[in-house]
């Protein structure tokens, strides 16, 4: 609302403009925590927000850490020289369960999400390119399963986008990838866990081509993996699960992944990896002095707080590489749990692979139900359920639950009670 004019203390008249947000004189600080406590029980239950990838829960212990650490700027590297200690032995760990070949010589940070990521492997990428002085304009190559960011970025860094458009679930249309590069080409993505599906390309088949048509052509094409989802869930699998697809292959450059995924993190963390310091130009780095001493910065943010690193490094303390394969395997056994329960009745159709923990399924055509009212009808009882169309040439429209660490048994068997309650409430009343 509109205030009066007021006076300084030098009489001089000024307006202001003051609203519900800002008030004039402020409140207590109970009374601003009951009222936005208030304000947000119009939000869904982060717990029944069946389509998010991210984590909700941690332990007790992790929140201590996280409030502690929460003012700690991570660009201030001499300041807090024990946390940049920390996340650079981090970058290490990372590049070890990644097999890098030297671990020492690999180049990498935390960001502030996978998209931040995707950002910087698009750059360094290009950036090589431009080094090699070819003519022609730069573009980069990857299926229609690609997340946004790889088309925001590549407009926004002025890079030809050439998209290989799926024509049917789970499948990789090879041919046409590798028909699609040339000399120009800064990159191929591949998918480690997609968003829609959370099913992955065939990185090593797609290396040993890739192999070949350098060789032939006498190109210098590589590979970058997006392993937002699938990051923290294939180290801590049997290697025959999903192959090879990190650095154990030669032309994975660089790998993404999301820390606030499956590496248990609340939202809002993410990792880059070089497979070599060379792949991520001296030029891109940014040293700063005006602190105490001199830092180097290369993210797209400066000012970030360490919490979440140091959440990521208690659970790797915490939980070791034999807790974090208990948890990821007992995610994927909740999500065969989850699948099995929804195709008991003859109404729902699975597409997910099951090798990550998201379960991916349809009406069944013989069903003829409106989704929308579907998702509406569950969204009376707190349950937030997506649904969209698969990209590409797919003309299926899809719902998702991702199966997180939180999610146990008892809640999952709630779940698809009130799945198959909502769906019988829509039939009988359409039949009615």
């Amino acid at each position: 609302m509109q205030q009066p004019a007021m006076s300084d203390s030098n009489n001089h008249t000024f307006s202001k403009t003051i609203d519900d947000n800002l008030l004039q004189k402020g409140m207590s600080a109970y009374d601003a925590l009951k009222k936005i406590q208030k304000d947000l029980e119009e939000d869904g239950l982060k717990s029944h927000d069946l389509g998010s990838y991210t984590t909700i829960q941690m332990l007790p212990e992790t929140e201590v850490l996280i409030h502690q650490s929460m003012g700690v700027n991570m660009v201030n590297q001499n300041e807090y020289p024990k946390t940049t200690e920390i996340h650079n032995n981090m970058i290490k760990t990372i590049a070890h369960f990644l097999h890098a070949p030297d671990r020492d010589d690999v180049f990498g940070s935390s960001t502030a999400g996978s998209s931040e990521s995707i950002f910087l492997a698009i750059l360094a990428a290009k950036w090589a390119w431009k080094k090699k002085r070819i003519h022609g304009k730069p573009n980069i190559v990857f299926c229609s399963n690609a997340h946004l960011c790889w088309y925001k970025f590549s407009k926004y860094l002025d890079i030809e986008i050439r998209e290989i458009a799926l024509e049917a679930p789970n499948t990789y249309p090879m041919d046409r990838v590798i028909e699609n590069i040339d000399q120009n080409s800064i990159s191929i993505v591949a998918v480690l866990g997609c968003t829609q599906l959370g099913t992955s390309d065939p990185i090593g088949a797609l290396n040993k081509r890739l192999e070949a048509v350098n060789q032939k052509n006498n190109w210098d094409v590589g590979i970058h993996v997006d392993a937002a989802i699938g990051g923290f869930v294939a180290p801590f699998l049997e290697a025959s699960v999903f192959g090879s697809w990190d650095f154990e292959c030669p032309l994975v450059r660089s790998i993404n992944l999301s820390g606030h995924k499956f590496g248990l993190v609340y939202p809002g963390l993410g990792w880059i990896l070089f497979r070599h310091k060379r792949y991520f130009h001296r030029e891109l780095r940014v040293k700063s002095n005006y602190l105490c001493g001199i830092s180097e910065s290369f993210t797209i943010n400066f000012s970030r707080s360490s919490s979440l690193v140091i959440a990521q490094y208690f659970n790797f303390l915490h939980y070791g590489f034999e807790g974090y394969q208990k948890a990821i395997k007992q995610c994927i056994e909740n999500a065969r749990l989850l699948s099995k329960l929804l195709t008991n009745h003859d109404v729902f159709e699975m597409l997910s692979d099951g090798k990550i923990p998201v379960v991916v399924f349809r009406f069944k055509d013989t069903i003829r139900v409106d989704i929308s009212a579907f998702t509406a009808r569950l969204r009376e009882k707190k349950w937030m359920l997506p649904y969209y169309k698969l990209s590409g040439q797919m003309d299926i429209t899809v719902m998702r639950i991702v199966v997180r660490h939180d999610m146990k048994p008892p809640f999952l068997i709630q779940l698809v009670n009130d799945l198959f309650e909502c769906y019988e409430a829509l039939t009988t009343k359409h039949k009615s």
